[in-house]
């Protein structure tokens, strides 16, 4: 699950505030559960700018902060979108 906080700064800039939550996911080995199941918690921010009409440049930062199973993530991205 994911949510998100969004401002729009300008008609060209927005920030957002994001939450991630993953749950689930437990395995059996022989029938025998592993006491595995994901329950990880993350914040993260965003910063959007918009060139012309249809292009969008994103810059995000993600952080795990509570991770029960599975690797934590902590990661920067950047993406280039084109809405057509």
């Amino acid at each position: 699950a994911e949510a998100h906080l969004s401002y729009d700064i300008t008609k060209q800039w927005a920030v957002s505030l994001d939450y991630y939550y993953t749950n689930g996911g437990e395995t059996k080995v022989n029938g025998v559960q592993q006491n595995d199941a994901q329950s990880n918690h993350g914040l993260g921010a965003t910063l959007f700018f918009l060139i012309g009409s249809n292009n969008q440049l994103l810059f995000s930062y993600r952080d795990d902060f509570s991770v029960k199973s599975g690797a934590g993530t902590n990661t920067f991205g950047v993406r280039w979108a084109y809405f057509f």
